[in-house]
């Protein structure tokens, strides 16, 4: 945002939010076997159709894999 006011000094601030629901759901599949697997097998080149996000999520194209238990 940046808020030009005449004769003063002016500055630009950002703010970013995120969930911490996504935070939760990228811890949560330590606990989830399958998705465990899956991502053993993303890092060991086997499995092409999902990818481990620069976030360190494990993605099936944009979409977020979610752990089953509590975040679910």
């Amino acid at each position: 945002m940046e808020v030009v006011i005449p004769s003063e000094v002016a500055c630009c601030m950002a703010l970013q939010r995120q969930s911490s629901l996504i935070e939760r759901i990228k811890e949560a599949p330590a606990g989830d076997k399958q998705l465990q697997k899956f991502r053993d097998q993303v890092e060991d080149g086997l499995r092409t159709n999902l990818i481990i996000h620069g976030d360190g999520s494990l993605r099936y194209g944009a979409r977020l894999c979610v752990p089953k238990g509590d975040v679910r």
